[in-house]
């Protein structure tokens, strides 16, 4: 994290203190955008790292990460490790600017002015909002997970480049499925999905569990835009993506039932499925060894809650029972890019962030 904090401008790094000062409980200077972040994504303790973030200069920061280790608490806080907090503050911004940018379209579109896109869009946001996409652009290309999609494109189109270096991945019958199965658990009621039959007895709100000759089919739930606020989505996400911990509450009751299923199915007749949140859920259910070796090959997770900051992102990127499918302009997942291999499939026609991450109903026909 610290080569991360070098690789800032002056700008950038005054957005990250303005994202941390605000995180804190603190009003926002005149200059900068105010972020309403929402409450459970604030940490208002006396003592609590994003004040030092706040009021420390790169070089401070930096020194201490490196000093620290990647995880150690420096003297100075009582509130947690510095790099984790860099790694929230990162989170929180990313959060805002989807939310806002989105507000944002949607209300020009409401007066009559279709945007093309959402870069057209973001051309007439607020300052301070371009300026926070600027820092996460920035943090992106510092990061290594962006690919040079329009220029592949445009060297193909010309005809110096014959054949386009970043081809999308064809949709196989097992992608729709697994499409199929995170649009069901969204549901408030739940049914059958393509002669797998629907255990509601086993399912909770946050997972689906679904049989077909003699084998079980655990399904995560991506977030729920419109409830999130009630559920604790959110708190999940922020969780996920920083990979601040080890271990939802919301997980505690999916690792029983998928032991169960196991005990019930036997070994290696149970797989696991997940969108979104619910990739992230899944990837971290998985990090137990213990249900890891006893769970199928048919295990897909489509556009996981997984970001750069999440210190596990290696690993999670890397499970061998596991087909990851995303797209890569999708902020949400396209850190698996890193550690991209045959697992690995990757949509490279999405141009619009929002529409590479609601890729489902595209998925699922």
């Amino acid at each position: 994290m610290y080569d991360l904090v070098d690789s800032y401008t002056d700008k950038q790094w005054r957005t990250i203190q303005n994202v941390a000062s605000q995180i804190a409980g603190r009003k926002p200077k005149r200059s900068h955008y105010h972020l309403n972040v929402p409450r459970e994504m604030q940490d208002r303790r006396r003592q609590n790292p994003f004040k030092d973030i706040a009021h420390s200069d790169r070089t401070q920061v930096r020194d201490w990460i490196k000093e620290d280790g990647d995880h150690r608490n420096h003297g100075k806080m009582s509130g947690g490790s510095l790099s984790n907090a860099l790694r929230h503050t990162l989170h929180v911004a990313h959060h805002v600017y989807r939310r806002d940018v989105h507000s944002h379209v949607e209300q020009h579109r409401q007066g009559g002015n279709v945007f093309e896109d959402i870069g057209s869009a973001i051309q007439d946001a607020p300052k301070g909002l371009k300026r926070i996409g600027d820092t996460l652009e920035g943090t992106s290309r510092a990061l290594g997970v962006q690919a040079d999609i329009m220029g592949d494109k445009f060297l193909n189109e010309v005809g110096i480049r014959k054949h386009k270096k970043y081809q999308s991945a064809d949709v196989s019958s097992k992608m729709r499925l697994h499409a199929r199965f995170a649009k069901e658990v969204y549901k408030d009621e739940r049914g059958d999905v393509d002669g797998y039959k629907y255990l509601a007895d086993d399912s909770t709100k946050d997972y689906g569990v679904f049989e077909k000759d003699g084998k079980a089919m655990m399904v995560f739930r991506g977030t729920d835009p419109s409830k999130a606020l009630k559920n604790n989505d959110l708190i999940d996400d922020a969780r996920i993506a920083t990979g601040t911990t080890l271990e939802l509450a919301t997980n505690k009751s999916a690792k029983n039932k998928i032991n169960e299923l196991l005990d019930r199915y036997g070994d290696h007749n149970v797989d696991t499925s997940g969108y979104s949140l619910g990739g992230g859920r899944q990837l971290q259910l998985l990090n137990d060894s213990s249900i890891y070796k006893r769970l199928g090959n048919d295990n897909y997770t489509l556009a996981p809650g997984l970001t750069a900051m999440n210190a596990n992102l290696k690993k999670y990127s890397s499970y061998n029972k596991m087909h990851y499918v995303y797209a890569h302009n999708d902020a949400v997942a396209n850190s698996l890019l890193a550690y991209k291999n045959d697992n690995h499939s990757v949509f490279y026609d999405y141009s619009d962030p929002l529409k590479a991450h609601m890729f489902l109903d595209d998925l699922a026909n």
